[in-house]
């Protein structure tokens, strides 16, 4: 009884931050593909495909990235850009300062 009186005042993260934080530490130590798949619990697409990218499975990048762009106004200078990285084609690049208006 004592202890819960305080319950409230504890501010905890919200889950996502921390499943968000564990992927990045995952990440940063080389586990990448289950960064890739924590990334992907909590919908952080950017982080997913370049996870997958350094991974070395660039299809799968591709995929991602390519179902993301097919979202209305889901596209993002960050996903075309990834887009130009694992196709080689300039014009993905072009498109993504265009979003970005030339930043």
């Amino acid at each position: 009884q004592e202890r819960l009186r305080n319950l409230h005042q504890l501010v905890y993260p919200p889950r996502w931050h921390m499943v968000a934080d564990v992927a990045e530490r995952y990440a940063v130590l080389g586990i990448v593909t289950s960064a890739a798949e924590l990334f992907q619990q909590i919908e952080m697409w950017d982080e997913v495909v370049e996870c997958y990218r350094r991974a070395g499975k660039e299809t799968m990048a591709k995929q991602i990235v390519e179902e993301q762009l097919s979202i209305p106004n889901k596209e993002t200078p960050r996903m075309w850009a990834a887009l130009g990285d694992l196709t080689k084609d300039p014009q993905y690049y072009r498109k993504a300062l265009e979003l970005s208006h030339n930043r």
